[in-house]
Order: C-alpha cells, then sequence, then structure tokens
C-alpha cells in the first residue's frame, strides 16, 4: 500500500511539472517609418512551439512577433542619422521560425524573411543569443536580426535616396 502511494505521488508529481502554455508576443508600441512601410505577411496563426526545456513547453503565435520586427525596424530607420532622404518602399516580414531551447538561459534563434516583391528577396537569422527569461532571449533575438537588416547595403540602398 505504502508502494502505491508514493508510484502515485511520483506520477503527479512528474505529470503536474510537463506543461504547455500559450505566450503571445508583448505588446510593444509602435512605430511607423513613412515613407517606407512593412506589412505583416505572417499568414499562419496556429500557435507553434517556439520553446520546450523537456518541463515546459511554451506555443506562441508568430504574428505578434512580426509585428515586434516591424516595430523595431521602423523605429531603428526613424533613429538613423544620415544626410540621404528616405524613399517610399514598402516591404512585407515573415517569420519562417523561432527557435528557443535551454533549461536555465534559453537561446533563441529567429529566421526572418523580408521581401518587396520585386528583386529584393532576402532571409535574416538571428544565430543564437541567450538571456533569462525566454522573453528577454525573443527580444534580444529581433534586436540582432533588425540589427543585420539595417547593415544590408541592399536594404539601404532602396529606402534612401
Amino acid at each position: 500500500m505504502k508502494k502505491t502511494i508514493i508510484a502515485c505521488m511520483l506520477g503527479i508529481t512528474v505529470l503536474s511539472g510537463c506543461t504547455t502554455v500559450y505566450q503571445e508576443a508583448p505588446k510593444n508600441e509602435s512605430y511607423s517609418s513613412e515613407p517606407v512601410t512593412f506589412v505583416n505577411a505572417q499568414i499562419d496563426t496556429t500557435p507553434r512551439v517556439f520553446f520546450s526545456d523537456g518541463i515546459t513547453t511554451l506555443k506562441t503565435g508568430y504574428k505578434g512577433w512580426v509585428d515586434n520586427i516591424i516595430s523595431n525596424l521602423s523605429m531603428k530607420i526613424n533613429n538613423v542619422e544620415t544626410n540621404r532622404t528616405l524613399e517610399s518602399a514598402s516591404f512585407e516580414i515573415s517569420l519562417h521560425a523561432i527557435q528557443c531551447t535551454g533549461h536555465y538561459v534559453p537561446e533563441c534563434n529567429m529566421t526572418v524573411y523580408l521581401t518587396d516583391n520585386e528583386n529584393y528577396k532576402k532571409v535574416f537569422t538571428s544565430g543564437e543569443v541567450n538571456s533569462y527569461p525566454v522573453q528577454n532571449s525573443m527580444n534580444k533575438a529581433i534586436n540582432v536580426t533588425t540589427d543585420k537588416i539595417m547593415a544590408d547595403n541592399e536594404f539601404l540602398q532602396l529606402i534612401y535616396k
């Protein structure tokens, strides 16, 4: 009887420790970088797993994260000090993958697709960045990815005269 109770207690402890949670992207302040516009081209709305450490699994919708990427990129465009003038340009952004792993300090990697639907089509990846908690790691991945976009000469030639 004692062994059965101990086995039941262990089973309950293990089952209660393994959870799947839906986590929305944070709602950041929205920025505009007129005349350069960005369209959220994320078509899938089904939540996908983006983090698992063997105990907790987190799912998220990618559309909210794309909004954060657009906001971050627009803010960076507005903060660039240059003598050149912004050109009218429109881009579509979608998020192809978010992969976060790690038990104590999550490492995240994201892959972003940016296109103007004409000649410019590029994929940008953040590479593995880490921070704690996973939310901070995701924000870091967004910053690294948007920094890479802002360092792309072809992109800069399209948005500046």
